[in-house]
């Protein structure tokens, strides 16, 4: 390219020698000022009347026709010979009309003009050359430029169609990983054990489900578990309910999502015509198009068939459990009340027994009430927990010191606490109550007989304390206590956590039972 550019620039350089002058006011002027430098430079060299009247107007002539074309040489050669004649020929500073003089002129104008039609030929040679010469270096330029072009586009295409075999390689790859992607979310959905149904169409009238859908259904896998109302030939082995109530094939879950509804933990069953039922829980969103328009809908359901036949179980199970713990109730409400008359008839005979005995028959006389103490406590609790299971204990509320109340559970187990040498106190409290004054004692004395009985050293308090915004009643003690993981059951029918032996002393094992239950 380096050696193109250079060709150029001498081009334009010798143009510009061709193209010099063509004859304009400066040029005319410089044909003057050549003339007048030829004479000043002839009297230099030589005296006027030495001869050689033109040997410094040739030079000059010459230079004007080069640099300022025909016109101005011909006016310097014009010039140049009057000048001579009149300074430079016998008689000096005279016009010199002999012949010799005028021939002289004569024959420097025809070589003079001579010299400018050369140069003038020279130029215009010149100037055709360096048309062609730049010609054709404008197109060896444009003919490279031409070439680098072609080898950018080669290079572009080459570039292009590596990026083209790279974004194929790319989309070959992508492609199968999405089979792959689409075959892992197949085996996806036909691993997960709740049915899954697709809509593609907002009517439903395709619709696709994985494998637990299928089989819910009972349709072949793969088949369309579509259920379009539009369709009356189509037979079906199922109705779907809901709430007890039939849905039409516009109604069903699914269906409604596809319209553009909100579906969320929706229950619905499925009855199939041989009498077997299924029920299914769960929720449909709405698929759209880039428009926002629905374009389907996706459902997931969970089949609750079990849990729903445990329930239905569990029900009957409770039926028949409540209708088990009424008799029970009624049974014991009943022999606690027919067995109080033995045992008072019983307790009366024993006292008229204790007059007769010997002294030496009083510690058969004190087991035998000792065992009749036992037994009409055992059948005062009994009767006290029927009647509380059976409901037909009504709280009667009124206000009353609480005071009073923990005074009357404290006077009555003072003596038990006094028996075994430990202290029982009590926190006086000025608060007021509203409650049943005779449920509440009776679990204060329940709590408070279990501190006395399991507590062997130091004592028991009970007292009022505000927490959390409430007023609680508080027993304490320094007793045994209960782990931590035994409290749930201590509060079961006949449960006693030391005393397998069923030891009478240690009570009959239902005052906690009672307690929770007025609770």
């Amino acid at each position: 390219m380096s050696h193109i550019a250079r060709k150029i620039r001498i081009a334009s350089h010798l143009s510009g020698i061709a193209q010099f002058g063509r004859g304009r006011p400066i040029h005319y002027l410089l044909a003057v000022v050549l003339v007048g430098g030829a004479i000043v430079v002839r009297l230099l060299i030589a005296s006027q009347e030495a001869g050689l009247q033109f040997v410094t107007f040739f030079p000059a002539v010459t230079v004007v026709a080069i640099f300022g074309g025909v016109g101005p040489a011909v006016l310097a050669a014009l010039l140049s010979s009057i000048l001579a004649n009149y300074l430079f020929f016998p008689s000096i500073n005279t016009f010199n009309l002999s012949a010799e003089a005028l021939w002289s002129g004569v024959v420097f104008l025809a070589d003079e003009l001579v010299v400018c039609g050369a140069i003038a030929a020279m130029q215009s040679y010149y100037a055709r050359y360096v048309s062609t010469f730049e010609a054709l270096m404008e197109a060896t330029h444009a003919e490279a430029r031409a070439r680098a072009a072609a080898e950018r586009a080669n290079q572009d295409l080459l570039a292009a169609k590596a990026e083209a075999d790279r974004r194929a390689e790319r989309a070959e790859l992508a492609e199968v990983r999405l089979a792959e992607a689409l075959d892992e979310m197949r085996a996806l959905l036909d691993t997960v054990p709740a049915p899954i149904f697709i809509a593609h169409d907002p009517d439903c009238n395709r619709m696709t489900g994985n494998r637990a859908t299928h089989e819910l259904l009972r349709f072949p896998v793969g088949s369309n578990v579509s259920r379009p109302s539009g369709d009356p030939g189509a037979q079906w082995n199922f109705t779907v309910f809901k709430d007890g109530v039939a849905l039409s094939p516009h109604d069903l879950p699914v269906q409604r999502a596809a319209r553009g509804e909100v579906i969320c933990e929706e229950e619905v069953e499925i009855r199939f015509d041989d009498g077997i039922s299924a029920w299914i829980f769960g929720s449909a969103t709405t698929l759209r198009d880039q428009n926002g328009a629905p374009r389907g809908a996706l459902g997931a359901f969970i089949d609750i068939t079990r849990l729903k036949e445990h329930e239905r179980d569990l029900m009957a199970a409770r039926r028949e459990a409540e209708i088990a713990n009424d008799a029970k109730s009624r049974f014991l409400a009943a022999a606690s009340h027919d067995l109080r008359q033995p045992l008072q008839a019983l307790s009366l005979q024993i006292g008229l027994l204790g007059r007769k005995f010997n002294l030496g028959d009083a510690p058969l006389l004190k087991e035998m009430e000792y065992c009749l103490f036992g037994l009409n406590e055992l059948l005062s609790d009994l009767l006290d927990l029927s009647k509380l299971d059976a409901g037909v204990i009504t709280p009667k509320l009124k206000d009353f010191p609480i005071s009073d109340v923990l005074s009357t559970v404290v006077a009555i187990h003072s003596p038990g606490a006094e028996g075994k040498d430990i202290r029982l106190c009590m926190v006086p409290s000025g608060l007021t109550a509203r409650t049943d004054r005779v449920l509440l004692e009776r679990v204060l004395a329940n709590l408070l007989s279990n501190a006395v009985r399991y507590t062997h050293k130091g004592g028991v308090l009970i007292g009022c304390r505000r927490r959390q915004g409430k007023v609680w009643i508080e027993v304490h003690d320094t007793g045994i206590g209960i782990p931590q993981d035994k409290i749930p059951v201590i509060f079961e029918e006949f449960r006693q956590l030391d005393n397998p032996e069923r030891n009478r002393e240690k009570g009959t094992g239902l005052g906690l039972a009672i307690v929770k239950r007025t609770v």
